[in-house]
């Protein structure tokens, strides 16, 4: 067996990315989570059945490697996609003191830069958008299904690494 599934895979997503990146410049879609998803394993999906029907020359062993490949790295890369395409707030302090030059900031002038909606509506909006929260009719909020199973992975991994709710 040689490794050319591992090079598919990694063309798989190197070409997934690209598009990512070109569609998302064009066209921001609404929501993060889904459209994502859609693009980093439908499309793939649709695409490894054309190759596979088109092309039965390929191993199917070596296309189901390379799938697993394209999708152990999406997996990685849509997890890390949120905190990369909001605002962190240790990378908007080190930005605040980088742009202040060698004079500095004070403590109270950083903490008048971070706004609430800044910090936390658009990450609401997206949730929203993404369906891992919905709003009633009086405009309260509570996790949707996916957003429940979501939360509860994510709350039983920090309690396994001994970590307090609320805090990092």
């Amino acid at each position: 067996m040689d490794f050319s599934f591992f090079c598919l895979g990694l063309a798989f997503f190197g070409g997934i990315w690209v598009l990512h990146v070109i569609v998302w410049r064009i066209f921001k879609p609404k929501g993060e989570i889904k459209p994502l998803f859609l693009l980093f394993f439908g499309l793939p999906g649709l695409v490894g059945l054309f190759i596979w029907q088109v092309y039965p020359i390929l191993d199917p062993i070596d296309l189901a490697l390379a799938s697993m490949v394209h999708l152990s790295i999406s997996v990685a890369y849509i997890q890390t996609y949120p905190a990369i395409s909001t605002v962190i707030p240790s990378f908007r302090v080190l930005q605040l003191v980088h742009h202040a030059g060698p004079q500095g900031l004070k403590a109270e002038d950083i903490l008048k830069e971070f706004g609430t909606e800044e910090m936390v509506g658009s990450r609401v909006e997206l949730m929203l958008e993404d369906s891992l929260i919905v709003k009633d009719e009086s405009g309260q909020l509570s996790l949707s299904g996916t957003g429940n199973l979501i939360a509860s992975t994510f709350l039983a991994y920090r309690a396994l690494l001994g970590l307090e709710v609320g805090k990092g």
